[in-house]
């Protein structure tokens, strides 16, 4: 068989498929990229999208700022539970849930997203807490633990299992459902290349979305921050609740002695005691009488 007549086999045997003209298509994707460039620059930082400190990477789209595309596009959110386990022997809470987004003028379907959450998730199964809220029976030195910086100096939590995870139930159920709903929503809109969902807005807002420090091996001993690390603002705070409490040359004294933040938030601690201190002693003293002016004795210089 000839190459003319294998094509003349091919075309008559393949389907017929439409090829969009390219200016239509060159068009269309400009006005995509219009419409996204808008999004981006009418949604607001930090209310409807928010992105992770220190990375490049897309934006999170939050749920007020899917609430406002949705408005905008004249859709409504209907919702489908498809799967749940709720075992309150175990403490075992999962949910599986469908988003439907439909044009609110005809009912017809625009998109779907599906979306779940389980109380084995880290945000749920554990809690952090103190030293000092750590139970008797408990080993401290078992758990796993973070280091974070507070406005003190830096300070240790452990992590517990979470005894009260029948509490967040209504958490859980509510989380798949707005992970459906940014689901649905990024699909509906076509800006699933601006906007990811792969970080939770509430993870985002509060600043736990960076890899959590991972615990050192107990045989290793950990090194305490110097002061070179700590800002300027909180040193200069310092310096003047030390001189107010010390005076100037004892509490410039008492700051030179320091050298690892923990000893700062020490310090800062104790003068806090003992300007409350002082003022309680203040209050506490009898006013004194006014001495007349000709027995007033002045003292030399």
């Amino acid at each position: 068989m000839e190459n003319k007549e294998v094509l003349a086999v091919i075309e008559e045997n393949s389907p017929d498929v439409d090829i969009p003209d390219p200016r239509i298509v060159e068009r269309a994707l400009q006005k995509i990229r219009q419409y996204q460039a808008v999004v981006q620059k009418q949604l607001i930082a930090g209310v409807d999208y928010g992105t992770v400190p220190g990375t490049a990477g897309k934006g999170t789209l939050f749920k007020p700022g899917a609430e406002k595309l949705l408005r905008i596009h004249g859709l409504v959110d209907t919702y489908e539970i498809i799967e749940k386990i709720e075992d309150w022997d175990k403490g075992i809470f999962y949910y599986f849930i469908k988003c439907i987004l439909k044009d609110y003028k005809t009912g017809k379907m625009v998109s779907e997203g599906l979306g779940s959450c389980n109380s084995k998730e880290n945000k749920y199964r554990w809690r952090w807490v103190t030293e000092k809220e750590i139970p008797q029976d408990v080993d401290k030195n078992a758990l796993p633990k973070k280091t974070i910086n507070g406005q003190y100096g830096n300070y240790i939590l452990y992590r517990l299992e979470n005894d009260d995870i029948f509490s967040q139930v209504n958490t859980i159920q509510k989380m798949a459902k707005k992970r459906a709903l940014l689901d649905a929503t990024l699909s509906a809109c076509r800006l699933s290349s601006i906007f990811t969902q792969d970080i939770d807005d509430e993870d985002i807002k509060n600043g736990v979305s960076h890899p959590q420090p991972q615990p050192q091996p107990q045989s290793q001993p950990q090194t305490q921050p110097t002061t070179s690390s700590i800002d300027g603002k909180t040193m200069i705070e310092t310096k003047k609740l030390l001189t107010e409490v010390y005076g100037p040359k004892a509490g410039l004294e008492k700051l030179k002695g320091i050298k690892t933040q923990k000893e700062l938030a020490d310090l800062i601690q104790q003068a806090q005691k003992d300007k409350q201190k002082a003022k309680e002693e203040t209050k506490a003293e009898p006013e004194e009488k006014e001495i007349p002016e000709e027995e007033t004795i002045e003292e030399p210089f």
